[in-house]
């Protein structure tokens, strides 16, 4: 999330799985996140409280509400059994 704060979207693709890296390059990631920030403003606050569900496959589904300047909004982050990024999703 401290990388998200910064848009260090190298950072942040360092932590994807093979599967999410063929899925979403990281030139597409910082497109998008460029995108979403310059709609949302810059990420100030993201909530520390999470919600971890098990899925198939020993996936992880992590709920964190954010704070931009000019919106609300809510990220799900999936993780592997290896610990990587499997899901990246950003919802209202």
């Amino acid at each position: 999330m401290e990388a998200l704060k910064k848009s260090d979207i190298k950072t942040v693709y360092t932590y994807f799985g093979e599967t999410m890296k063929n899925r979403l390059p990281e030139a597409e990631l910082k497109n998008t996140w460029s995108m979403l920030t310059m709609q949302a403003g810059k990420l100030k606050n993201a909530d520390t409280h999470v919600e971890a569900k098990n899925l198939e496959g020993n996936h992880v589904l992590l709920l964190i509400p954010c704070t931009f300047d000019r919106a609300k909004l809510n990220l799900y982050l999936t993780f592997n059994s290896d610990g990587k990024l499997a899901g990246f999703y950003i919802s209202i």
